[in-house]
């Protein structure tokens, strides 16, 4: 728990206050994202310090991680340094939900006891991993509309569901997993997205082997190629301009 707790100070630390490539970095790093895992792992480890906690304050943890979670949800926007020390408020919503409980006496089940919510609690991690890229491809395919896009998100728990069932479980409960197993399975996972993530970025920069200009793949960057996009964004200045040129198409 020592380390845990090393590790998530570090990174918590470790989170820039600017902005720019290096808020990107941020987002997607290991490196400034890995406090998140270790407090939940934290959290694991001090459970059975943390459920002696008073029965009144078990019993409102929940509601008051629901309003940290959603509030975050309603107020965070792009406009803000994400992640920041911002992101500790969704974090600690997750912690009191995960801490809330029913007290002894009274023995009442909460609303995050229901079945339904249950099952959704345990495919929220598989539903979290295919739901941006359904509402990403839905988005520049399709349509923005923020109800299609929402429509996207409910219908990515099907293939989260069926990834969660015939996937990710088999391996969970898996008696032949250990030893060696493990070790060959994690340098699968580990090796395969790497190559893909190396090729793909080799071949963006590129511009994929074709005669266009790697300058032109700018537009697709700046949203300029579909839907509403910025003047400000999409508007490129050249060296003694005689006019404004708009181009459709």
């Amino acid at each position: 728990s020592i380390l845990l707790s090393v590790s998530a100070s570090y990174s918590l630390i470790d989170i820039p206050l600017i902005g720019g490539p290096s808020r990107l970095f941020a987002f997607y790093s290991l490196f400034t994202r890995a406090w998140e895992f270790a407090v939940g792992a934290l959290l694991v480890l001090l459970t059975p310090q943390l459920s002696r906690l008073p029965d009144w304050l078990l019993a409102r943890l929940g509601g008051v991680g629901f309003v940290l979670i959603v509030g975050s949800a309603a107020i965070i926007s792009e406009d803000w340094i994400f992640p920041g020390f911002v992101v500790l408020f969704p974090v600690a919503g997750a912690v009191a939900m995960i801490l809330s409980r029913p007290t002894r006496k009274s023995g009442r089940r909460t609303v995050l006891e229901h079945p339904l919510l249950v099952w959704i609690g345990d495919l929220s991690y598989s539903w979290y991993l295919w739901h941006w890229p359904v509402v990403v491809f839905t988005r520049l395919y399709f349509s923005d509309r923020w109800w299609v896009l929402l429509a996207a998100a409910g219908l990515s728990l099907v293939p989260a569901y069926l990834s969660w069932r015939y996937l990710e479980s088999p391996i969970i409960r898996s008696v032949r997993l250990s030893g060696r197993r493990v070790v060959g399975l994690l340098a699968v996972a580990l090796l395969v997205p790497g190559l893909v993530a190396t090729v793909l970025a080799v071949g963006s920069r590129s511009g994929w082997g074709s005669d266009w200009p790697v300058g032109a793949h700018l537009v697709v960057q700046n949203d300029c190629d579909h839907g509403e996009f910025s003047p400000s964004s999409c508007t490129w200045e050249v060296e003694n301009s005689r006019g404004v040129v708009l181009l459709a198409g």
